[in-house]
């Protein structure tokens, strides 16, 4: 049994090692593929605004490029099945007892169907009719479908309120058309940092958020999986809401999951790891300091409903 133990608690690292070498990837892909098209709306922003300004207006919201939308939505659905799919390898370790190195969604042969699936998840256009849930079941998919648009609404509206108040500002000292109008020229530095700081959060919290439920429900199907261990990244940029909660265990069927499930705040980099029956024969009970007075996270109720709705789905 001891040595069982030490080859699960093997590819229990193996499995944290390799979420973070997806979760690094999938970041820089991200943010190396929107910061070209976050750049020229950005320019197109700042001209509609030069024009509103002109006009008497405070500012015409310019659309967002469809393109923006669908990196945004390549991120979730790449991190979702990403999550499904590492843990579904964690789980074949665990029973089989043979343990690989690097995994990521090309490997395990044997595996295939299920791999294409996964991939014709990240490549499929959520705005068609497509009945997608083989694997991923369809309350996820409409997660997708509507999360993304608020996303995208999200990052509109904060770059949106900066240049409104940029206006106000201006207007409010009296200055001149052509002072208002340097003046947005001069913020245009200002707007890309804080664009770029809302990607970052966005790409951090968010492969957070769909590696998360990816993971949830592999291991909701899985019979294997008795329970969930809350995992936080500790270093010196972990919050108390994290570390409070590191290592502490809940079962599978506890009514109070949802929760837990990371992101428990914006840049959350804590994960769930599966309890299996190979470690726990005779299944598990939630730790007790979840009793407890736990620091209060900060989730959305929104967040706490759709995992909620994904757990109801899988019943």
């Amino acid at each position: 049994m001891a040595i069982r133990e030490q080859k699960i608690s093997q590819a229990r690292r193996n499995l944290i090692s390799r979420k973070a070498r997806i979760w690094t990837w999938l970041r820089k892909e991200f943010l190396s593929d929107i910061k070209e098209p976050i750049k020229k709306w950005l320019e197109k922003l700042l001209k509609q605004a030069e024009h509103d300004i002109g006009a008497g207006e405070i500012l015409i919201e310019p659309e967002m490029s469809q393109n923006i939308t669908r990196i945004i939505e390549k991120l979730l659905k790449s991190s979702l099945a990403y999550g499904y799919w590492l843990q579904h390898v964690f789980t074949r370790e665990c029973r089989s007892g043979k343990y690989r190195g690097h995994v990521k969604l090309a490997d395990v042969p044997e595996d295939d169907e299920l791999r294409q699936i996964l991939e014709e998840l990240i490549d499929f256009d959520l705005a068609e009719d497509w009945q997608w849930n083989n694997v991923v079941p369809e309350t996820a998919i409409e997660w997708l479908k509507d999360y993304t648009p608020m996303l995208v609404g999200s990052f509109e509206f904060g770059i949106l309120e900066k240049v409104r108040d940029v206006i106000r500002q201006s207007m409010e000292e009296g200055s001149t058309l052509q002072e208002r109008i340097d003046a947005l020229r001069e913020s245009v530095f200002e707007l890309q940092e804080i664009a770029e700081q809302r990607l970052e959060a966005i790409a951090r919290t968010e492969i957070t958020r769909a590696d998360s439920m990816g993971s949830l429900i592999e291991m909701k199907t899985n019979s294997d999986v008795v329970g969930v261990e809350f995992s936080a990244i500790l270093d010196d940029r972990t919050t108390q809401i994290c570390e409070s909660r590191h290592g502490l265990i809940m079962s599978i069927n506890d009514p109070r999951l949802p929760e837990i499930i990371p992101p428990l705040h914006i840049n959350c980099r804590s994960l769930l790891l599966s309890c299996t029956i190979y470690e726990y024969p005779d299944g598990v009970l939630t730790s007790h300091e979840f009793d407890e007075g736990l620091p209060e996270t900060m989730q959305r109720d929104y967040d706490i409903q759709v995992i909620q709705d994904l757990l109801d789905s899988l019943e």
